[in-house]
């Protein structure tokens, strides 16, 4: 994973891990790392990482594996509680974007997808 925090700019509010009672990291040796296709951040730290590509390539992320609390608002306006999701927190992105994005979501049926 890159040194230096670099991400696009994104408009406000931007997801702070410190601020969520809930969030917390996926360790290195932890089966869901594996699973993730994650890798030791750093041989000191104990975090998973991951480094992904999007389309031709000329889009990446990069961060640390990590679990939260999420909801979704079903087709009645209803909050659907689906517990606790591995998501990667990215600090480090490439590619185009014009900066109301505030992420990016797989949605193909590849197991890291939001959809498996």
């Amino acid at each position: 994973m890159q040194e230096v925090a670099q991400c696009f700019n994104q408009t406000p509010p931007v997801f702070d891990p410190s601020k969520s009672s809930t969030y917390s990291t996926v360790p290195w040796d932890a089966p869901t790392c594996y699973q993730a296709g994650g890798y030791a951040c750093h041989i000191d730290e104990e975090d998973c990482c991951y480094r992904i590509s999007y389309g031709s390539g000329s889009t990446s992320t990069e961060g640390t594996i990590s679990i939260d609390a999420f909801a979704f608002e079903d087709n009645r306006q209803n909050m659907v509680d689906v517990c606790h999701l591995v998501f990667g927190c990215s600090d480090y992105t490439t590619g185009t974007f014009k900066g109301y994005e505030v992420g990016i979501v797989g949605l193909n049926q590849d197991s890291l997808s939001l959809v498996s």
